[in-house]
């Protein structure tokens, strides 16, 4: 594979952003297409204008990190974590291509978030995921080891954080 660099999203990334966020997403059935756009909106969309980098090689997006500084004034987030955003203030939404998973792309992008935060002065990230999904391995090998675990809607989310 040819050299990747990773970057600021730009407006002509975004249909190879969107494709990878259809492609990732575990929802797939809407009411309508209103619904299916504000779901886009809500976890895609809105992180536009925040802190959005990609993985890019030979003109093809890899994968891309969403990020925004501040959780506690951030709405997408969820209240039964509020009392973690003081330490861990940043979040973050990740995803890669199915062909870039296993090459270090996440984990390069996941370091350029980091960096990025650091140099805006944030102290903390983290992210929210189910207890038992696929994915907690790879962001603790990526250093979150904070774990706080909760309830909501009768499923068991976890909030993994790291200290920046």
């Amino acid at each position: 594979m040819a050299q990747i660099l990773i970057r600021d999203f730009e407006e002509s990334d975004l249909e190879q952003v969107q494709e990878i966020f259809w492609e990732t997403s575990t929802r797939d059935q809407f009411n309508s297409i209103d619904e299916r756009f504000a779901f886009q909106n809500f976890y895609l969309n809105s992180y536009f204008s925040k802190i959005c980098l990609v993985a890019e090689s030979s003109n093809q997006i890899l994968g891309y990190i969403l990020g925004s500084t501040e959780s506690s004034s951030d709405e997408l987030h969820l209240k039964i974590f509020e009392d973690c955003y003081e330490q861990f203030p940043a979040h973050l939404h990740i995803n890669c291509h199915e062909s870039a998973r296993g090459l270090g792309v996440g984990s390069r992008l996941v370091s350029a978030l980091e960096e990025r935060l650091r140099s805006l002065g944030v102290k903390g990230l983290h992210l929210i995921t189910a207890s038992g999904a696929r994915n907690v391995s790879f962001y603790e090998k990526n250093g979150f080891v904070q774990r706080v675990e909760r309830i909501f809607n009768g499923k068991s989310l976890l909030l993994l954080g790291k200290t920046l």
